[in-house]
């Protein structure tokens, strides 16, 4: 969260306020805004089963879950496109039936597509998909070892929706469709069931439009840039050491041979999230980048 602050603080510092700029015409400089928010996403339906006390099979309807989310990401393509990554603050858990059920999407990457692009005073639908990790948990009480295995695994739903768009202003409502919702859980060492896991989701959202790039147009069209990139080339000034934070991420592509002889109610890993850190040195000239991360 510290880290999330902190870019907030620095690109409210750096903003320019300004909007659609790309409406008045299509520049280099124009081509993305940054925007930073919040949304709120409930899902819905789902059912998993169970194993009673005398071992008996039975079925459970999942409840609709909650979880506010933090956005950042930018429009693309002069309004046409949205990318952004959305991450979870906090999300809920079914308790019922002496069961306790973990339902939860992880950090989810969206690309979302414009046919009309964004404008102001205006709605535009979109579609698209998203790299959605996904994480469920059933912890069953009857018995005295009663966590089940965490299932992951990658979705890719579809995306459709409207955002209306008010000067520096995304307002949005849409729909996910997670058909890839029939996964293979174990209730039990040795017994398997396919649980259906929630086919929808639905988000309200909000974000702020933040333009950082179009303040260097005006020298780049004027030629300045050029003549001040030309000096400092001369100079061997454009060359120099950087160092870089982020967020990256991993996937197991198969399963341990180990764990499908032996425990196979392990299911493949899913997507691992974790800190990503690079230090580098740049070479203008030929263009070259030399980093280890």
């Amino acid at each position: 969260m510290v880290r999330i602050l902190l870019i907030v603080i620095i690109a409210g510092i750096a903003r320019l306020s300004y909007s659609q700029v790309y409406t008045e015409k299509q520049t280099r400089h124009r081509f993305a805004q940054l925007n930073l928010g919040l949304d709120f996403q409930s899902s819905f339906g789902g059912s998993t089963r169970y194993l009673d006390e005398s071992g008996n099979s039975k079925s459970l309807n999942l409840t609709n879950s909650y979880s506010p989310r933090f956005l950042i990401g930018g429009t693309h393509f002069w309004g046409h496109a949205d990318f952004y990554i959305a991450i979870p603050l906090f999300s809920t858990t079914l308790k019922r039936d002496n069961q306790e059920i973990t339902v939860l999407r992880g950090v989810e990457t969206v690309f979302k597509y414009y046919p009309i692009r964004l404008e102001h005073n205006k709605v535009r639908p979109y579609i698209g998909t998203s790299l959605a990790p996904f994480y469920y948990e059933q912890q069953n009480n009857n018995f005295n070892y009663s966590s089940g295995p965490e299932l992951n695994h990658t979705s890719f739903p579809f995306l459709a929706g409207l955002t209306f768009n008010s000067k520096n202003h995304l307002i949005e409502i849409g729909l996910a469709w997670n058909y890839q919702n029939k996964q293979d859980y174990y209730i039990s060492r040795n017994q398997i069931e396919i649980i259906n896991t929630p086919p929808l989701y639905a988000t309200v959202s909000y974000r702020y439009i933040l333009e950082t790039t179009l303040s260097a147009e005006k020298d780049w069209e004027s030629g300045r840039t050029k003549i001040i990139t030309d000096i400092l080339t001369k100079k061997g000034r454009l060359n120099g050491f950087y160092a870089g934070a982020g967020i990256s991420s991993a996937f197991w592509l198969n399963q341990s041979e180990y764990n499908k002889t032996t425990r196979p109610y392990i299911n493949k890993y899913g997507t691992s999230i974790m800190p990503d850190f690079t230090f580098g040195y740049y070479l203008h000239k030929p263009d070259i980048n030399l980093a280890i991360g």
